[in-house]
């Protein structure tokens, strides 16, 4: 399952910060693309236990979140946007 991340870049003291304000998560890097695969790994994190528990699709519906349903791993990818300054 790849679940797929809306998320906003912004530029924070000393890197950057990537938010994915469907689920109230965020995390940082020195880099755009760094705080795009932290924010990655966090959330894939985030949902593992849901996995565990086979609530996973529940929590994914109850977030808004949208799923490319190919595989029984769980994967999570930001969208490619690039609205930081």
């Amino acid at each position: 399952m790849l679940v797929v991340l809306n998320h906003h870049v912004n530029r924070v003291i000393y890197g950057f910060a990537a938010r994915a304000s469907d689920l109230g998560l965020s995390a940082h890097g020195p880099s755009p693309d760094l705080a795009r695969r932290n924010l990655e790994r966090l959330v894939e994190l985030y949902l593992q236990p849901f996995q565990r528990e086979g609530t996973l699709n529940e929590e994914i519906q109850r977030a808004g979140l949208q799923v490319d349903d190919d595989g029984p791993s769980l994967r999570v990818a930001v969208a490619d946007r690039t609205d930081y300054a």
